[in-house]
């Protein structure tokens, strides 16, 4: 039910989805739900959390033992994008979440109190980056910040391009992490005129 309810949320949103649409898709009837989840809003949390935890795995899966910040952060925003590929429910639930958020208050609270994971797996990154001497201690805060930017920026990217122009962003990101999208321009050729 919890895989049909995601798909039902992630296509039509919260609002819109009714206990008959996740039952229809779930092969249940709308009252059946009310014996596994005290509500729609329940269902919902549960969707999240088990998305999450799918996302999650994976991701750490694809970082485990590389042993730069650099490398961990690269390969992190790859393995977000293929999630795309790999995860397409979860990552368009995913990414209707932030909007949800805004919409409804009462989902905003019950978030809230959810760990965020993903949040979690960049900071750690960061973290060993300081310890390393690989990251500057003074600008970690905003290393943390701009991922977990570039995390939300590839789920919106992915909600309104599809998987393809996800990975294209993707590709944009490891081109500028490798310092390969700006080239050296003579000062005489910068100025215009």
């Amino acid at each position: 039910m919890v895989d049909a309810a995601r798909e039902c949320f992630g296509e039509k949103g919260y609002e819109q989805t009714t206990n008959r649409d996740i039952g229809d898709r779930a092969g249940l009837t709308a009252p059946a739900i009310y014996l596994y989840f005290d509500s729609k809003l329940a269902l919902f949390v549960e969707c999240f959390r088990a998305a999450h935890g799918d996302l999650v795995t994976y991701l750490r899966g694809a970082i485990a033992g590389l042993d730069t910040s650099r490398e961990a952060l690269k390969a992190l925003t790859a393995a977000y994008a293929e999630t795309w590929r790999i995860f397409p429910a979860e990552s368009a639930f995913l990414s209707s979440v932030p909007a949800e958020i805004r919409r409804h208050p009462e989902i905003a609270s019950l978030l809230a109190a959810e760990p965020n994971t993903v949040l979690t797996v960049i900071t750690e990154i960061v973290e060993r980056g300081v310890q390393s001497g690989e990251i500057e201690p003074a600008i970690s805060t905003s290393i943390v910040s701009m991922f977990l930017c570039i995390t939300l920026g590839l789920a919106q990217n992915g909600a309104l391009n599809g998987q393809h122009g996800v990975h294209d962003a993707a590709q944009g990101y490891a081109r500028l992490f490798d310092g390969q999208v700006f080239r050296e321009v003579p000062a005489q050729a910068q100025r215009p005129g």
